[in-house]
């Protein structure tokens, strides 16, 4: 999976995960296993496209109410949700520059 420049650096590979949406399409919930957790916060969201490959990729960094940070992202095509960890170090290197 490509991360944004810069970026948290993805840990493990992309998992598909049930996400339930706001009014806005941004990821509100998500259940993991048998638990059911909330979306604190959208830190930032950004998109890719390549239109070589078809396809195109709708990217979230989620802040859950357990403060668990996670990288979700949205392949319209598939019409399925991913989850991936992100490396919570990185996050806090890039927002200590």
């Amino acid at each position: 999976m490509m991360s944004q420049p810069g970026g948290p650096q993805p840990v493990g590979s992309p998992q598909p995960v049930r996400v339930s949406t706001d009014i806005h399409g941004y990821p509100s919930t998500i259940y993991l296993k048998s638990q059911r957790v909330e979306v604190k916060e959208v830190r930032e969201r950004w998109s890719v496209s390549d239109p070589d490959q078809e396809m195109q990729r709708h990217y979230y960094l989620v802040v859950l109410t357990d403060d668990r940070l996670l990288n979700l992202f949205y392949c319209p095509d598939h019409q399925t949700w991913y989850r991936q960890r992100i490396s919570q170090k990185s996050w806090q290197h890039r927002h200590d520059q």
